[in-house]
């Protein structure tokens, strides 16, 4: 009965205030892997939002999709790594101990 209320609870998640740090974590990480140097322009240009216009920003996002495609993926890989670690010793210590 627990694992099912976990798992309605774990799949009903959302997180909306936390999307353009996951958007934007991405295109940076990306950057960082293909070498371009500040995590790229979108990133660069990032010091003051009341100094980016719309066009420009929706602009380099289409022309870096896939900067942006492969921090994507580095990002999922790296968060997914530590949600497993985080989990499984969750598990380990509730096994150890039976919490």
């Amino acid at each position: 009965m627990h694992i099912i209320c976990i798992l309605i609870l774990a799949a009903n998640i959302s997180l909306p205030p936390i999307i353009p740090f996951i958007l934007l974590g991405s295109y940076w990480i990306g950057g960082i892997t293909m070498g371009i140097p500040g995590g790229g322009p979108l990133i660069s240009n990032l010091n003051n939002f009341s100094d980016i216009e719309l066009e420009v920003f929706f602009e380099n996002i289409g022309t870096d999709l896939f900067q942006y495609v492969i921090g994507a993926f580095i990002l999922a890989l790296i968060l997914g790594v530590i949600t497993y670690g985080i989990t499984y010793s969750i598990l380990l210590l509730k096994r150890r101990f039976a919490i």
